[in-house]
Formats: C-alpha cells, sequence, structure tokens
C-alpha cells in the first residue's frame, strides 16, 4: 500500500496541467449547462428565473448531495429549496421543474450505459470471465426495468405525479432543448475522464470512459457521504482492470475527485451560503 501512495505521488509529479485545466473546464460547462437546463425548463412552466439563480440553486444541490448521505434525496430537496428562495418559485412548481430536469437526463444516461457495454465485456474476457460481464449487464438491465414497470404500474403513485405534472407539460422544443443539454452534460462526463487520463500520457477508450462514468452514478447511489470510498474504489478498480498500474490509477482518481468532488463540494459550499445558510438547510432538512 505504501508503495501505491509513493507511486501515485510520483505521478502527479508528472502530470500534464494543460489536460488537467482542460478537465476542470469542462466540468465548469457542465454546470453552466445544467443551469440553463433548468432554467429553460422553468421558463417554459411561466416562471422567469435568472441564470445565476439556477445555477446557485444547482451548485448548492451538489453541495448537500457531497456533504449528506441522502443518496442525492437531500440534494434534490436542497434544489427545489433554494429556487423558491432565490427565485421566488411555489413548492409545487420547483418540485415539478425538478423531476422535468432530472427526466431529461434519462436517455444520456442510457446511452453512456449502451457505451460502456462493450467495455464490460472486455474486462470479462480479460478476467477469462465473459459470463460475469454478461451477468452483470442483465442485471442492471433487469433492474431497470423493474424500476420502470414499479414506475408506470403503481398508478396511484402515478397518478398523483400525473396530476401535477399534467397541468404544466413542457412543449416539444424546450423537451428537445433539455435533452440536449443533458446529453452535453453527460458527454462531458465521459469527455472529462478521457482528457484526466491523458494528463498522464496515457488514453482511454470512449467505451472504457463511459464505463468509468457509470461507476461514478451507481457509486453515488451508495449510502456514503458524497459516495466517498464506492466512487473512488470504484474507478481504481476499473482503471486496473483497463491495464493500468495501482499507483497510476489512484492517482488518476485523486485528479479525477479533485474536480468531481473537492471543486464541486467547495463551489456549492459558497453558493449553499449565497442563497441563504441556515434558512436554506431548514427548508431542506423540511423536504428531504
Amino acid at each position: 500500500m505504501r508503495a501505491v501512495v509513493y507511486g501515485a505521488f510520483d505521478a502527479l509529479h508528472s502530470v500534464s496541467l494543460w489536460y488537467v485545466a482542460a478537465a476542470f473546464a469542462l466540468y465548469v460547462l457542465s454546470l453552466l449547462a445544467a443551469a440553463q437546463r433548468w432554467r429553460r425548463i422553468l421558463g417554459a412552466m411561466g416562471h422567469r428565473v435568472g441564470f445565476l439563480d439556477t445555477l446557485l440553486a444547482h451548485a448548492a444541490g451538489i453541495f448537500v448531495n457531497n456533504v449528506t448521505p441522502a443518496s442525492r434525496l437531500g440534494g434534490e430537496a436542497c434544489r427545489i429549496a433554494a429556487i423558491g428562495l432565490r427565485g421566488h418559485v411555489g413548492a409545487t412548481a420547483a418540485t415539478v421543474s425538478s423531476v422535468y430536469d432530472r427526466l431529461s437526463e434519462l436517455a444520456p444516461i442510457g446511452a453512456v450505459v449502451l457505451l460502456s457495454v462493450p467495455a464490460l465485456l472486455s474486462v470479462g474476457a480479460r478476467l477469462d470471465r465473459p459470463l460475469v460481464a454478461v451477468a452483470i449487464a442483465l442485471g442492471a438491465a433487469a433492474a431497470a426495468a423493474v424500476a420502470y414497470r414499479r414506475l408506470l404500474h403503481d398508478r396511484a403513485w402515478w397518478k398523483g405525479w400525473r396530476e401535477r405534472i399534467a397541468p404544466r407539460a413542457l412543449d416539444r422544443r424546450t423537451v428537445a432543448a433539455a435533452v440536449g443539454y443533458s446529453s452535453f452534460v453527460w458527454a462531458q462526463d465521459v469527455a472529462r475522464l478521457m482528457v484526466v487520463v491523458a494528463a498522464f500520457g496515457a488514453q482511454l477508450t470512449v467505451p472504457q470512459a463511459a464505463m468509468l462514468s457509470v461507476v461514478t452514478i451507481v457509486g453515488g447511489l451508495v449510502p456514503t457521504v458524497g459516495g466517498l470510498g464506492a466512487i473512488e474504489g470504484g474507478l481504481v478498480a476499473f482503471l486496473i482492470l483497463f491495464g493500468f498500474r495501482a499507483d497510476t490509477a489512484a492517482a488518476m482518481t485523486a485528479v479525477e475527485r479533485s474536480i468531481s468532488y473537492v471543486f464541486a463540494t467547495s463551489a456549492g459550499a459558497s453558493a449553499f451560503a449565497l442563497v441563504g445558510g441556515r434558512t436554506l438547510w431548514n427548508a431542506t432538512r423540511s423536504r428531504s
């Protein structure tokens, strides 16, 4: 373990700062795109909200996600409360807009999962356990099917949400724009991982980067604070399976998490304070 730690520090000394800056810029662009996506949805629902308002609310939600083990529920409650404080949006409208905002990500996330399949099968073949990889893929598909069935066939739940959403249905252009912004956000996620690896003079294929993106999604669902431990362990493990040395994989993960966790949490904390601090925290606790 000590050799891995020392090796990771050595690898960090040779990292290309230009590539790190590029990865950082990609992440910032994704935050801006996500804020504009939500603003577009709110505008279509009849709420004129400033770009800074949605940006601060979105960043504050990331902060709460990253410092609580609430598996994103706390972050969503924070976003809703924050846009209510900053944009003067009613609770129901804010909640519905947040649901639309997240629904716009389903297709891009599905595309990322599909892109990751070749990398998963390749890992299975390298381990001489292709059936394991196939079983994981089928298990993920089965879980998605169960979730879809439960969502659509739990009539009481769906009817309630349909009654809330129907009066605020979005027009096709807004839906297309929201999905477009979400596609950029998730394409950025894949591209950023490739750039981070390139900072160490190495390369990832698109399916491999997509697989790492899926790992961060799954790791974020683990009920630890900000997915800490689960995400880092998953990234290191798969980078090793992709053929990187353990120390190099650890260094790559450190750079990536410095952007997607350390910077995101720090920026989110500032946004949280600007939006309302204690008032926002109390509102978030009452909603989560």
